[in-house]
């Protein structure tokens, strides 16, 4: 379940190095922040939602020992948070910025 959290922790670790920012040092860089200061906190808790939902089911079928099923389930849980990385992303760059953001 919280693999949505580990891609955003490792995206944002990953630009913050490659700018040459430490990543230790507070911040307010992570996608989920800025999509809910942009987009609003309920559209991004219900998008995270969704995700945690389907990574839920792909955590069952991992679950069931059948090696199909296990890739099966592991593809589906990457391309689940994938797909809402880049919703949430995309969301950004159309959403014009609020006057708290």
């Amino acid at each position: 379940l919280p693999l949505f959290y580990f891609a955003d922790t490792a995206v944002t670790y990953g630009r913050r190095v490659a700018r040459g920012i430490p990543f230790w040092r507070p911040h307010r860089e992570y996608l989920y922040q800025r999509a809910a200061r942009t987009l609003g906190h309920a559209r991004v808790v219900s998008t995270v939602a969704a995700c945690n939902a389907v990574l839920l089911v792909c955590a069952a079928l991992a679950a069931s020992g059948a090696p199909w099923l296990v890739v099966l389930a592991v593809l589906g849980a990457l391309a689940t948070v994938a797909a809402t990385y880049v919703y949430l992303s995309r969301g950004l760059a159309d959403e014009p910025r609020t006057a708290e953001g």
